[in-house]
């Protein structure tokens, strides 16, 4: 690589571009865990409350397509107690992740999905994000360049010199978005009669950086 003694008299500047925008699915991740003194045992009864998940999902209008099993796993359970571990059982758990394509009734789904698999279901994630961010990565990186440029131009004006030709331009975000999540949550299992936590959407960033050097004139 040439020095920076080989490289024409320039300015190089980090440019910035950042824009809201509103997001439109709820990538949800559920787990159905049951625990029981044979691995059988387990198995079923965590495959049986996932299925029940999974019917209760596509009832709300999730498509088949977003839809999935995720993960199975059983192990030995253990019992903690003043003269150490002890064998308690077996846990079986199936995953299962689904996208929510309408934000406005994630809320209603998940409780649907609750209550549908009873006390064996955890929520382990909600994440709120951007299905197809391309057109707002665009418009974060047409932000950045222009950043760059109006911070190099001030610059060469401070030096008494003007813009010339761009001699690299190197990105260095992906430009994604920034998503929300919920974290990793077990929620209690939902009474008939409880009400649909509610999802609030706000904004999201999709970001992207930019640094570019022009050479001066």
């Amino acid at each position: 690589m040439p020095s920076d003694e080989d490289l024409p008299a320039g300015v190089t500047v980090v440019g910035t571009g950042r824009v809201g925008v509103a997001p439109d699915v709820v990538l949800l991740g559920l787990a159905a865990v049951v625990l029981a003194e044979s691995v059988r045992s387990a198995l079923d009864g965590a495959s049986a409350a996932a299925t029940s998940v999974s019917a209760a999902l596509r009832a709300t209008g999730v498509a088949d397509r977003d839809l999935r099993t995720s993960g199975m796993r059983v192990e030995q359970a253990w019992q903690h107690g003043p003269e150490g571990a002890a064998p308690h059982g077996f846990e079986a758990t199936v995953r299962v992740t689904a996208r929510v394509r309408d934000v406005g009734s994630a809320g209603e789904v998940v409780a649907a999905a609750v209550e549908a698999g009873g006390d064996a279901v955890r929520v382990e994630q909600m994440t709120l994000s951007v299905d197809d961010p391309e057109a707002a990565q665009r418009a974060a990186r047409e932000l950045a360049f222009e950043d760059a440029r109006s911070k190099a131009t001030h610059y060469a004006m401070l030096a008494d010199r003007r813009l010339a030709a761009v001699h690299s331009v190197v990105e260095h975000s992906a430009g994604g978005v920034a998503p929300f999540e919920s974290g990793w949550t077990e929620y209690a299992p939902l009474q008939h009669d409880a009400r649909a936590a509610p999802i609030e959407e706000g904004d999201q960033d999709v970001r992207v950086g930019v640094t570019v050097r022009w050479s001066l004139a």
